[in-house]
């Protein structure tokens, strides 16, 4: 497949590989919760604390650019009650966060620090784990190669996060030389000169299921425009065989225009928005990938730029990921177990029975037959029964049965979803009830405790 920038005449050829993908249940990807059958806890969660470095072709002359991108939970931070006391926000904290540059003597050369304030209408017991602080920093730099030490404070209380460890070499893209800066992941969004550009800011990992583009610059130094050639190929790691190797199946399109990233800084704030293309010799390039084509696992993306007589390439590594998978999902065996109520006794024999790939294999054909959206890898019907499994085994527990998904209460919601309502009745001369109601299917569950010990039987259901 071929195409020509609209006014450089850059010719683009695509080469694009796929490979061998794991099931979606990979278990390196996503461990499982414990090695008890039906027992689980919660996943080793990502770090509070992820920082993204980029490095990309500086407006400043003999300088590159280098952008830190982080993103923090607000799980990190300690909140505490506005004062003085104000209504739209009551609850508070504050950061610091920075970043130092040191040359090969260990000598700073830069630094760049910036402070927030998070405030929270509710109290911080109550907020979600899926809050972050999220932001940009930026410097510019000489060519070469740097230590970068990244630190955060919580400046409420003694916690600290600090990271002495990463080194960057910034590319020279002044030279006349051919040169390709870093490989930017951003939500997908239609480009145009007002647009605000979104990062998609996990540390360098993309959300399953999302469609996103890639974006990386080219300095041609003293090269023909007409010379310049782009290859790309992504590739996705096998667990089984321990190496990249191709697959069938996913569809991306390469596409580039006179739009590069402009950098913009207002007040404390750095943020990336679409602009016109770069001066002669220096371009930026677009690449959009079907997303919820992909499945779980690692990738490699690897852009080559071809001229003549020059080659040059840059990689990037990152994960496909779920973030809020079900917790049930995350081992196969409860996967397995916890489709009781749906699968017919032999599908459950064989999906047991089976081993290894084999059995992961019989598991995603089981719900790839009842998948509405068949030409993604996301299956929203599948998400939706293991959150019903979740909310059962959590919510729906009892003395005697710790897996709230095997209760009848845990049954009804797992098949029926939450109730519209549920009545409770307490008498001192009967065993407690509980009626759940559910108008959409015309119908209503009667539960009661016998033993008066929380142990609710289904007694009977009734039509409304």
């Amino acid at each position: 497949m071929q195409f020509r920038m609209s006014s450089n005449k850059i010719l683009i050829t695509i080469f694009l590989c796929f490979f061998s993908a794991t099931s979606i249940l990979s278990q390196e990807i996503f461990p499982p919760f414990s090695r008890g059958k039906e027992e689980l806890r919660l996943p080793d969660q990502s770090p509070l604390v992820l920082f993204d470095v980029l490095n990309f072709i500086s407006e400043e002359s003999g300088k590159s650019r280098l952008d830190i991108h982080y993103r923090i939970s607000y799980d990190f931070f300690v909140f505490v009650k506005n004062i003085p006391f104000n209504a739209s926000s009551p609850y508070i904290a504050r950061t610091e966060i920075g970043v130092e540059i040191l040359d090969k003597n260990n000598m700073s050369v830069a630094r760049e620090f910036v402070r927030k304030e998070i405030k929270l209408l509710e109290s911080p017991s109550q907020t979600t784990k899926q809050q972050f602080l999220e932001g940009m920093l930026s410097l510019n730099l000489p060519p070469g190669e740097y230590s970068l030490v990244t630190e955060v404070n919580d400046l409420e209380s003694t916690r600290k996060y600090l990271d002495t460890k990463k080194k960057v070499t910034l590319k020279n893209f002044s030279n006349d030389s051919l040169e390709v800066s870093d490989i930017l992941f951003l939500e997908l969004l239609s480009r145009n000169d007002s647009t605000i550009l979104t990062p998609i800011n996990h540390g360098g990992d993309v959300p399953f299921g999302r469609n996103f583009d890639g974006y990386f610059e080219v300095s041609l130094g003293n090269h023909s425009d007409d010379s310049l050639r782009i290859e790309y190929a992504l590739t996705k790691y096998s667990s089984e065989r321990r190496s990249f190797n191709p697959v069938l199946g996913n569809e991306a399109n390469v596409y580039s225009q006179d739009t590069s990233i402009r950098l913009e800084h207002i007040e404390d704030e750095f943020r990336y928005s679409a602009a016109g293309s770069y001066r002669k010799g220096k371009y930026g390039c677009w690449l959009h990938f079907r997303g919820d084509t992909l499945r779980l696992g690692d990738y490699e993306l690897e852009v080559k730029v071809y001229t003549p007589n020059f080659l040059k390439s840059e990689k990037r590594k990152f994960r496909i990921r779920w973030f809020d998978m079900p917790l049930s999902l995350r081992n196969l065996q409860f996967a397995i177990d916890a489709l009781e109520y749906i699968a017919p006794d032999s599908i459950l024999e064989q999906l047991r029975k089976a081993r290894g790939e084999k059995q992961q294999q019989l598991f995603e054909e089981f719900w790839r037959q009842r998948d509405k959206t068949p030409t993604t890898t996301f299956n929203e019907v599948m998400e939706e029964y293991y959150r019903r499994v979740d909310y059962a085994y959590m919510n729906l527990n009892t003395i005697r049965e710790r897996n709230g998904a095997k209760t009848d209460r845990g049954k009804a919601y797992i098949l029926y979803g939450p109730p519209a309502k549920i009545v409770r009745e307490f008498a001192p001369s009967l065993p407690p009830k509980e009626i759940w109601y559910y108008p959409n299917l015309q119908k209503k569950l009667i539960f009661i405790d016998e033993s008066r010990k929380g142990e609710y039987k289904l007694l009977t259901t009734a039509e409304l």
